[in-house]
């Protein structure tokens, strides 16, 4: 089955709970995030919504994990919103890109 998962740098070891009250890390500039994504899939097709810019990371027929970034107001990206990813594919993207993942019931994925 497939759910939305939020990307972002963990801030801290263990479980969320222990985790400080601060903002989230920067990834990187949006121009420097698609070019992570870029290299990991070379056919990512890039729309941009208002403020917002989504990826879908493998051409037809099978596109369909989408990426969802919005820049903060310095132009930098704090999270990743993936859409229709299996659990693995999330994990694999998390190694890929040293990130953690929230699933929607707070369950923290950490490869």
């Amino acid at each position: 089955m497939s759910f939305d998962h939020t990307l972002f740098r963990a801030p801290g070891p263990g479980p969320m709970s222990s985790w400080p009250d601060a903002p989230m890390e920067p990834l990187g500039t949006l121009a420097e995030m698609q070019a992570r994504l870029a290299a990991l899939f070379p056919e990512v097709r890039w729309t941009p919504f208002r403020d917002t810019w989504f990826g879908m990371l493998r051409p037809p027929p099978d596109d369909g994990v989408e990426v969802q970034m919005t820049p903060d107001a310095e132009g930098l990206v704090r999270m990743l919103t993936v859409r229709r990813a299996t659990r693995e594919e999330v994990v694999q993207l998390c190694k890929a890109l040293a990130l953690v993942a929230v699933d929607p019931g707070f369950e923290l994925i950490r490869p």
